[in-house]
């Protein structure tokens, strides 16, 4: 009977002790549990942070996922409906290539297609086109996302409207060329002299042909590679005397010999052109055969 009763106590003491590393176990798994929640919460209030964020940035954000066919749009933010005029249910499912049009770049559009199939980041600029079909430059920036493992998981593409900057470059490129026909074509003589070494650096049709040479053998020489070194002498000091004084140096008549159109009076004037600081950094100058 006393070793039956010890039998019975001992399975007892044994029952609570597994009652009480069950509990443990369980306070254990709650926690875990608890700290799990916590931080699926956490993530979820950081996951909408960042998605405010995209959707109200000013620039168009778009995300494709490159593990489904086609890698289509599976996001697109306020922004990108802004510039483009396609709401965000007509693009989820489509490959951003509905934006070119016939005069996209095709050039870049291959750029764009070998980066994504090498999984690596690009930026470039393309013509793209709304939904109206009024063209836009968009300048492109797509950067692939991956996992802890090295995984592919997405592809982000963030896209600024550069249609304004774009036309201003252009209509500066515009007026450039412009101004270049005019100063090529005048039939006065024009050149232009590195302040430092007084070589040429620019010149226009006319001063090429009353030197006799073509232009492009005319840059980078100076007086001196040009005539005797009592002429260019005299041309010289009155290329320093106008970067000197910084004021336009009149020269009503001088004197020059040519190479094969004979002795010419020019009417010359000279003036310094100043760099940001106030340097002299070219010398221009403006002749009239008279």
């Amino acid at each position: 009977e006393q070793a039956e009763a010890l039998r019975a106590l001992s399975r007892q003491v044994v029952s609570q002790l597994e009652l009480r590393r069950n509990l443990v176990d369980l306070a254990r798994i709650a926690a875990q549990a608890q700290q799990a929640q916590e931080a699926m919460r956490q993530i979820a209030a950081d996951n909408a942070k960042l998605a405010r964020a995209i959707a109200s940035v000013s620039d168009g954000v778009l995300i494709t996922d490159p593990n489904q066919p086609d890698n289509p749009i599976i996001y697109s933010n306020a922004a990108f409906s802004r510039i483009t005029g396609y709401d965000a249910d007509e693009v989820k499912g489509r490959n951003c290539r509905f934006l070119q049009g016939p005069g996209t770049d095709k050039n870049a559009i291959a750029q764009i297609k070998n980066a994504i199939k090498q999984q690596r980041e690009i930026k470039t600029t393309l013509l793209n086109y709304r939904k109206d079909g009024q063209p836009f430059w968009n300048e492109v920036k797509i950067c692939p996302v991956f996992s802890e493992e090295g995984n592919l998981l997405y592809f982000v593409g963030i896209q600024t409207d550069i249609t304004e900057p774009k036309q201003a470059e252009e209509e500066t490129a515009r007026t450039q060329t412009f101004l270049n026909s005019i100063v090529e074509n005048i039939p006065h003589i024009i050149f232009v002299k590195d302040a430092k070494t007084l070589k040429f650096v620019g010149l226009n049709k006319a001063c090429a042909e009353l030197l006799g040479f073509p232009k492009e053998q005319l840059i980078d020489k100076s007086d001196y590679d040009l005539f005797p070194q009592e002429v260019a002498d005299y041309f010289t000091s009155k290329d320093q005397e106008a970067l000197s004084t910084g004021k336009l140096v009149d020269i009503p008549e001088e004197p020059i010999k040519t190479q094969d159109k004979g002795l010419k009076i020019l009417h010359t004037k000279k003036i310094p052109i100043f760099d940001a600081s106030g340097n002299p950094q070219y010398l221009l100058g403006i002749a009239e055969d008279i």
